[in-house]
C-alpha cells in the first residue's frame, strides 16, 4: 500500500522537506485489518527514497497481487496515475482509496490504471476485497466490468472499536527522521470519525453521511500506549475533535488518570471555545497545547454564507481563551469566502491573519 506523493515537487519544496509531516494512519488502519490474510507492506511516497523508480523495483520483486494507493488531495490524483501505470505494468490489480475516489468514483475509474475504488472508510471493504477476490456485491465498492464503471451499495458505518490498532511496527526505520512537527518527532491517533456540522465548503459531512462516531476510552489508552516514547508529540486527527464535550472530558480525565507524558494537538471549533471554557482548561491541564481552529473569514456575512454557524465576535473571544490558557493556535482562512470578495478584502484578511 501507498501513501501518494504530490505531483512534481521539485526537492526544495517537497512536502517532506517542510515542516510538518503525518504518518499515513488510515493505511496502518487498513493495514493491521488484513495482515492476518495477506503479506502488507506500506510505503510511503512522500518520502525521497520512495520515489517512483524505487516503487518499480519494489514491484517487479514482491510481485503484489494488489497494490493500494491512498489518495486524499485532488492534486495528487495524476501523480497516483503514474504509481498505478506501474503496477499495472507489473502485473497487479490496482486499488485506490481515499478522499479524492470516493467523492468521484467515475471520474477516478475514467483513467486507465484502476481496477477498483474502496469507498469511504475501507478497513472491512478491503478486507471483503482480498477474501474474496471479486467486487462484485462487496458494499463500498466501485470498479470496472467490461468498460462499464460499477458503483456497488454503500457500506454502513462500523462501530470503531471493532478495527484493529493501527499497524505502527510496519514503518520502516527510516520514517524516524520524516515524521515531524516543526522538527518535533509525532505521530497521530483518532478517537472519532465524523462531524455534525454542515459548513459548505466542507466533504467531511458528506464523506461520513452526517455522522459522527466516538472510539472507548479503554480503546483510546490501548492505542496510546502503543506509541513509542520518543514521540512525545501527539496529533489526534479527529475532523472535529472536541465535537462531544463528554468524550473530550472522558479522554483528558484519562490521559491525567494514566499519567501519560505526552503532548497534544486537535481541532476544535472557536465557538465552543466560548460555550465551554472549562473543557479548554482540563483539555490544557491533560496535554493539549496545540488548536487547530477553523476561523475561515473574518466576515460575519462570508461565515453565514458557508454555513459556520460562528460570528467573528466569537473568533476574537475563543482566540483569547484559548491564548490565555497557552495554547498555540493555527488557523484556517478562505480567501475569497465571498463571491463578491476584492483584491483589497484579500489584502485586509492577509494583513489581519
Amino acid at each position: 500500500m501507498i501513501q501518494c506523493d504530490f505531483p512534481k515537487a521539485p526537492k526544495e519544496n517537497r512536502y517532506i522537506i517542510q515542516d510538518i509531516l503525518f504518518p499515513p494512519l488510515g493505511l496502518e488502519y487498513l493495514a493491521q485489518n488484513i495482515r492476518d490474510i495477506a503479506e502488507v507492506k506500506i510505503f510511503d511516497n512522500r518520502f525521497p527514497e520512495y520515489d517512483l523508480n524505487f516503487l518499480k523495483n519494489e514491484f517487479d520483486k514482491f510481485h503484489p497481487n494488489y497494490v493500494g494507493i491512498s489518495v486524499n488531495f485532488s492534486n495528487q490524483i495524476y501523480h497516483a496515475n503514474a504509481i498505478a501505470k506501474l503496477a499495472k505494468n507489473s502485473g497487479a490489480r490496482t486499488v485506490i482509496g481515499g478522499w479524492h475516489p470516493s467523492s468521484v468514483p467515475n471520474e477516478t475509474l475514467s483513467f486507465p490504471w484502476y481496477d477498483i475504488i474502496v469507498r469511504g472508510e475501507g478497513e472491512q471493504t478491503f478486507r471483503e476485497l482480498i477474501k474474496k477476490g471479486d467486487p462484485a456485491d462487496i458494499k463500498g465498492i466501485s470498479y470496472k466490468n467490461n468498460g462499464n464503471i460499477i458503483n456497488n451499495q454503500d457500506r454502513p458505518f462500523l462501530d470503531l472499536n471493532k478495527f484493529g490498532l493501527p499497524a505502527r511496527d510496519l514503518r520502516p526505520k527510516i520514517s524516524e527522521k520524516y515524521y515531524n512537527m516543526i522538527g518535533a518527532p509525532i505521530d497521530c491517533m483518532e478517537t472519532t470519525r465524523g462531524c455534525p456540522f454542515s459548513c459548505k465548503f466542507c466533504s467531511i459531512h458528506k464523506f461520513y453521511r452526517h455522522t459522527y462516531r466516538v472510539r472507548s476510552i479503554s480503546n483510546f489508552i490501548k492505542d496510546l500506549r502503543q506509541i513509542k516514547n520518543y514521540n512525545k508529540l501527539i496529533y489526534l486527527v479527529d475532523d472535529n475533535f472536541t465535537a462531544d464535550r463528554k468524550h473530550v472530558t472522558q479522554i483528558c480525565k484519562a490521559i491525567i488518570r494514566e499519567k501519560i507524558n505526552k503532548v497534544f494537538m486537535s481541532t476544535s471549533r472557536l465557538d465552543q471555545v466560548v460555550k465551554y471554557p472549562e473543557m479548554y482548561e482540563l483539555m490544557a491541564k491533560a496535554g493539549f497545547m496545540f488548536a487547530l481552529v477553523g476561523i475561515e473569514s473574518f466576515s460575519d456575512k462570508a461565515l453565514k454564507n458557508l454555513n459556520k454557524s460562528l460570528k467573528l465576535e466569537e473568533i476574537k473571544k475563543g482566540i483569547k481563551i484559548l491564548h490565555d490558557l497557552g495554547f498555540i493556535i493555527e488557523g484556517g482562512i478562505i480567501l475569497g469566502a465571498d463571491y463578491d470578495t476584492t483584491k483589497k478584502d484579500l489584502e485586509s484578511t492577509l494583513e489581519i491573519t
